[in-house]
This record gives structure tokens, C-alpha cells and sequence, in this order.
């Protein structure tokens, strides 16, 4: 780009507190259907850059910069280079259905879909917070998931919420698979494993036992065990649908991970969507495996909370599964 080219600044620039440390402010901005964030950490490039709605020369947006903020030119080149690689002077004009969106009084669906366009897996980036782990060197490593085999029509017409998980079982191969597709490392959600009378070499003395899932190394971290509660209803606000099953699946939100994710206010507003999603996903690979599954989301906050040991102003726990084998699946 050369200093005679006429540049636009994104008519869509928006300003919002950032999510990544070490800066303060982010801008957002729409490129096709790519969001771009920019992160600045000084009040007056933020404010430089959303007063530059005009169209003019790249030499005489950069003198506009020069003038206006308490840097010396090397600097403000180095921030009209970066602002030119993010793709700042390329974002062209609004299309017009934005205007409708805005008129029609559609701004926080907008802004959703400016969050989420083109979204893919959220790559690791520096300043991400660091993931939510129990601290326990109590820790169980999983069995490799095991292959789907079965048809997903398949699978998906034999789909029922289950209601009796009298004489059910699960194994941690189950537990394994359901958890690598329900929770990969990039999800922003946290996945809690509850089983009643775990068998195996280092399970707690006490009948319940709860462990949180680590995607990064693929293993249970051991939370808390107890003998205080007799059935999921217990948990559950009463529904005994649940009871009997030998795994409970709880997905929780990691705000920190989860506003960082995002990067929007309004992203709070999205978590249920992405439980649903999770929960979908665990579910019917459970299906697959041959397991049947209960789900709800009406749970005891506080109860759940207290068992898991968990603050829900930093992790929030929303959704929840049962999952057992019987004989006829």
C-alpha cells in the first residue's frame, strides 16, 4: 500500500474493554464475514482511530495520527503498518443489510453475528487466560476414545431422553470418548464427571465421587468424593429420571475463557447456546457407544456448585446428563 493510496477506515468500528492482558481497549471491526479485533493498550490511539471515518490518503491518515497523539512518528508508522496487516483500510463499506438490522432494532443479533462470523476452532493467542483446573495432583488418565462406527441416521432415530437407569453401567472408555468430543482444548466450557461407585485403583472410599476433565492432557482431576448424597435427584431439584445411572455429566462455563473467547459484552448472553451444543455432541456420541442419556438443565446451583467447589461468578455450571448401558438400548 503505498502513501498516495485512499484508504477508508471501517465504517462498523466498534470499542469495547479487551479480554487479553496487557491491553486495555479493544476495536472491532467486520472484513467479509471475518471479524478483526485490534488491541491497544493507550486511550488516545483508541480514540484517534474511531474519530478516522473519513476517506483520505495513507500519508494523510498517518499525519492525522502524528499530530494528534504523544508519540513520535517511528511509532505511529509501526501502528499504521499494523493497522494495514489487520486488515484496518480493506474492510470496504457496510453492506446494507447491516443498516436493516440496526433499523429493524436488531443491534444485539449484529453483534452476535460480528462475534461469531466465520468462526472456527479459537486458536491458542497470547494474552489467553489461563484455563480453569481444580488444584489436585489426584489425577486419572483416560483410555484412548474409541472409533464411532455407528451411522449418525442411525444413531440420531434412536435418540430418546432415557427415564430408567436401574442395573446401568459405563465404563471410562465411554467416559473417554464422550469427554474428547464433547470438550476439545479450544471450548471455552468445563466438563465435570460424576460417578456413583467408581471402580477403579484410586477412587475415593465415598460412594459419589466428582473429577473435572482436562482436555490438555486427556485425564480426570479428582474435585471431591462424598457419601451425603443417595441420588442424582438430590442434585436435581427432585427429578429422579436420573437416578440409577453411574455417570453424571455437568458442563460449566469458564467466564474468564469464555468473554476472552468472544471478546464482545454481549457474549454472556450466548452460554446456553454453546452448553446446548456440547451437551448435543456428548449425547449423541453417547448414543453411538450404545449408552442412553437423560439431560437437564434444571439443577441445584448451589448444591452443585458446593460439590464441585466452584465459585459461579468464575465457573458457572449450567447443563446436565446422565449416562448408563442397560440391556436395551
Amino acid at each position: 500500500m503505498s502513501p498516495a493510496s485512499v484508504v477508508t477506515p471501517p465504517h462498523d468500528l466498534e470499542l469495547s474493554l479487551s479480554y487479553n492482558d496487557g491491553a486495555l481497549f479493544s476495536l472491532s471491526w467486520c472484513v467479509g464475514g471475518s471479524r478483526i479485533v485490534y488491541d491497544t493498550d493507550s486511550t488516545e490511539v483508541a480514540a484517534a482511530l474511531l474519530r478516522r471515518r473519513v476517506e483520505m490518503t495513507l500519508d494523510e491518515f498517518t499525519a492525522c495520527l502524528i499530530e494528534e497523539l504523544p508519540l513520535g512518528p517511528a511509532q505511529v508508522f509501526a501502528i499504521v503498518a499494523d493497522l494495514a496487516q489487520c486488515g484496518f483500510f480493506g474492510a470496504g463499506a457496510p453492506h446494507a443489510s447491516r443498516h436493516e438490522w440496526i433499523r429493524f432494532g436488531w443491534a444485539d443479533a449484529l453483534a452476535a453475528h460480528r462475534a461469531t462470523a466465520s468462526s472456527g476452532p479459537v486458536p491458542l493467542r497470547s494474552g489467553q487466560p489461563r484455563r480453569y483446573r481444580p488444584e489436585s495432583d489426584d489425577i486419572i488418565s483416560l483410555p484412548k476414545p474409541v472409533p464411532l462406527t455407528a451411522h449418525y441416521g442411525e444413531v440420531r432415530s434412536r435418540r430418546r431422553t432415557h427415564r430408567d437407569f436401574q442395573g446401568s453401567t459405563a465404563s471410562l472408555v465411554d467416559v473417554a470418548t464422550i469427554a474428547a468430543w464433547a470438550l476439545p482444548k479450544e471450548q471455552p466450557l468445563v466438563g465435570y464427571f460424576l460417578f456413583d461407585g467408581l471402580e477403579h485403583e484410586s477412587a475415593p472410599s465415598q460412594r459419589f465421587a466428582t473429577y473435572a476433565y482436562d482436555p490438555d492432557s486427556h485425564g480426570l482431576t479428582f474435585v471431591s468424593a462424598t457419601d451425603e448424597i443417595r441420588e442424582w435427584s438430590s442434585l436435581l431439584w427432585g427429578q429422579t429420571f436420573g437416578n440409577g445411572a453411574p455417570v453424571g455429566f455437568v458442563l460449566a462455563v469458564d467466564w474468564r475463557q469464555y468473554m476472552w473467547t468472544y471478546r464482545t459484552p454481549r457474549a454472556y448472553r450466548w452460554v446456553f447456546s454453546d452448553f446446548g451444543s456440547s451437551m448435543h455432541r456428548a449425547i449423541t456420541v453417547a448414543n453411538a457407544l450404545g449408552l442412553n442419556a437423560f439431560q437437564t438443565a434444571s439443577i441445584d446451583d448451589s448444591r452443585v456448585c458446593a460439590l464441585l467447589k466452584l465459585d459461579p461468578g468464575v465457573v458457572y455450571p449450567g447443563y446436565w446428563a446422565n449416562f448408563g448401558r442397560t440391556s436395551a438400548v
